[in-house]
């Protein structure tokens, strides 16, 4: 979401929210609850008077949205990265937590993800599509470069994301292709 789609409103753990069970690679994560709830935001012709957003709930009740307040969450947990491997885990894990609702697939090809007979995507984005990979660019940065799949909108995107040594993270992300597979939300 924009900045131009909300107002001042937040997600919250209100009414709505409904727990839900996010398996990712970072284990300090496990000790948090996640909740899906919905922020309120202009009302428009073009889209719902909601949007859904994710809510990371830890032990003691601090409450985190997600992804926004992300850096914050590894910050806390005192979070490293020295390995290629750990950085593609945050990589990984930061990514999952940017869908809402829904399953994320980090994809190495479109096999595996569910309902292509039905909703088949563009021939092209097959060839586009590769595994995932990590490169050290400095001592304390990994560049970490993945697709993923997400069931909410049947969205195929790409992401860049820059892990640095304390688990902090930049990303980009770029839109390949919508409706494709089984899919929720929006169509």
């Amino acid at each position: 979401m924009t900045g131009l789609l909300r107002w001042p409103a937040q997600c919250s753990a209100g009414l709505y929210a409904q727990d839900v069970t996010i398996n990712m690679p970072v284990a300090a994560f496990t000790k948090y609850r996640f909740q899906s709830s919905w922020v309120q935001v202009r009302p428009s012709f073009f889209l719902p008077n909601r949007l859904p957003c994710l809510l990371g709930v830890g032990p003691n009740g601090q409450t985190f949205e997600l992804p926004s307040k992300f850096n914050e969450l590894v910050r806390l947990e005192n979070l490293s990265v020295s390995s290629p491997k750990e950085g593609s885990d945050i990589a990984v894990t930061y990514v999952i937590l940017t869908a809402p609702i829904g399953r994320v697939m980090v994809l190495s090809d479109l096999v595996g993800v569910p309902g292509l007979d039905q909703h088949p995507p563009d021939p092209s984005l097959r060839a586009v599509i590769s595994a995932p990979s990590v490169k050290r660019v400095e001592p304390n940065m990994y560049i970490v470069n993945l697709f993923v799949w997400k069931e909410f909108g049947g969205t195929v995107e790409k992401w860049t994301v820059t892990v640095f040594n304390d688990a902090t993270v930049k990303s980009t992300n770029k839109l390949l292709a919508t409706h494709v597979g089984n899919m929720i939300g929006l169509r």
